[in-house]
């Protein structure tokens, strides 16, 4: 082995955008420019870079691992200090001191002192962590989390044991002391208690009971007044993520049931998140209905004359977002709507989208 640093540009061998090599062992440094494959057993160094995508066919160990796109490796992992910034997938065991992960994460097994993802983190056995687990999102144990220190998520699902010592803020949901009753499609006829017990009790079957509990609340909810439905949504969305867009738009959407038309093309993006975000059964609730239906068709074709006024910066942030994420269900197109926004603060699009791309080194 040596210790200088060993760079990967682009080679002769590339399949799907990504380069092909085999894997290599040094003491130095291993920067790859461009996305890669490496096919070996072990891919070894102090600190393994890549600016793009990783695929790793094998195990990695190093120092410091820092991946900027994706990294999925076939084998296990060992590292001090591991960053990724995309999607993260390890077939095996991840043992890793200090370990950051991007939106979506998973892994066979993860241990390490400080644990923390973006988004959320599936592990297929054990969650293992000294100080500190954190995630922006759901976190998923087939077996069990153990560990100290600080646990901050969403929500966290295991299927056998938690045994966290430490200060928890989310909610746990311990499958093995769940006992859910069966769907009828599948009950035994010979088995007159319809119980689940530990051992065919799945992470499948507790998902299907609550969507269904859930459902069914939301349908008790269709005869509250507005006031109580708003308040019933907030304190369910307070304990689920899914419900979070949710209650940040439901009563907004109830102010603008009073109106005659929709004027403003802040309204329309509003009832067009609505439509999306809103549960299927909340949104014939009365009051919403002819929101979501009636004022919205009415007026989807003259959006076009419609100008755009926001109330506070979150306002002009959210409808940013909006028009994002569904652009392409409006009649016109993304430009002319960003357009409308921007123009309300004096500014034309094609001026911020220029500025934008200069930032970020794309003119």
């Amino acid at each position: 082995m040596s210790a200088k640093l060993i760079q990967f540009n682009s080679c002769d061998h590339v399949f799907g955008g990504k380069n092909i090599t085999e894997t290599i062992s040094t003491d130095g440094d291993i920067v790859f420019n461009e996305s890669y494959v490496t096919v070996g057993d072990l891919l070894e160094g102090a600190h393994i870079h890549a600016t793009y995508d990783l695929r790793v066919l094998g195990n990695i160990k190093a120092e410091q691992i820092t991946v900027n796109g994706s990294l999925l490796v076939d084998g296990d992992i060992e590292a001090d200090s591991l960053i990724c910034r995309g999607l993260f997938i390890c077939s095996g065991t991840v043992k890793v001191s200090n370990i950051e992960l991007g939106n979506y994460s998973v892994a066979d097994a993860l241990t390490g002192k400080e644990l923390q993802a973006a988004g959320d983190l599936f592990v297929h056995t054990t969650i293992d962590t000294d100080t500190l687990l954190e995630t922006n999102g759901l976190v998923v144990a087939g077996e069990g989390i153990t560990g100290d220190g600080k646990f901050i998520a969403k929500a966290a699902i295991v299927n056998d044991y938690y045994e966290f010592n430490g200060e928890s803020k989310c909610k746990i949901f311990d499958i093995s002391t769940m006992h859910l009753p069966v769907r009828k499609d599948e009950q035994n006829q010979d088995d007159d208690k319809h119980i689940l017990n530990d051992n065919n009790t799945n992470i499948e079957t507790v998902v299907i009971n609550f969507n269904e509990d859930l459902s069914s609340c939301i349908n008790k909810w269709m005869s509250l007044e507005e006031g109580e439905l708003i308040s019933t949504i907030r304190s369910t969305a307070s304990l689920l993520p899914d419900m979070h867009a949710t209650d940040d738009i439901i009563d907004y959407i109830v102010e603008l049931s009073y109106e005659r038309e929709i004027t403003n093309f802040r309204d329309y993006l509003y009832i067009l998140y609505a439509k999306h975000v809103f549960p299927n059964n909340l949104s014939g609730y009365e009051t919403l209905e002819p929101v979501l239906t009636d004022m919205f068709d009415a007026v989807t074709f003259k959006i076009d004359k419609m100008d755009f006024n926001a109330r506070d910066i979150v306002d002009f942030a959210r409808s940013i977002y909006i028009l994002s994420k569904y652009h392409s269900e409006l009649p016109i197109s993304l430009e002319e709507g960003a357009d409308k926004i921007f123009s309300s603060i004096g500014l034309r699009y094609s001026t911020a989208e220029q500025v934008w791309r200069k930032l970020n080194g794309q003119i």
